[in-house]
């Protein structure tokens, strides 16, 4: 993109061109291309997990007992993230009782990361996602 300089009396000021990015090349050390892509590597390799409030929980898991509505919770692990899919049968104030695959599991509202809404699929009936 050229600036309009011919308003100018003098020479220079008409004849000058930008260089653009060129200019900003001796800022580029080593250092800072080697952070960025580390960075660019690492967030390839592990991209942020999405996370909701407490609140925002709270109000799911409500809803799902009061509604028998089967959800997928992600939970914070010992090692890592995993995802929990059943029905909660019983609420507590620190924990939800989540019954998956034939049996109880407890987990703390404090290890639930988010919380995932997966609808039936009705025979017949294709769910668009």
């Amino acid at each position: 993109m050229a600036v309009d300089r011919t308003y100018s009396n003098y020479a220079a000021v008409r004849q000058y061109r930008d260089r653009g990015m060129q200019k900003w090349n001796p800022f580029a050390t080593a250092e800072l291309a080697s952070a960025h892509r580390n960075y660019r590597e690492d967030l390839a390799k592990n991209p942020p997990q999405e996370t909701m409030e407490k609140e925002e929980i709270i109000e799911w898991l409500h809803l799902a007992k009061s509604t028998k509505l089967a959800i997928t919770l992600r939970v914070q692990g010992e090692k890592e993230i995993e995802e929990i899919t059943g029905q909660i049968l019983e609420w507590r104030s620190r924990e939800c009782v989540l019954f998956r695959k034939e049996h109880y599991q407890e987990i703390y509202v404090d290890d639930i990361l988010s919380v995932i809404h997966r609808p039936r699929k009705k025979e017949g009936v294709e769910h668009d996602e």
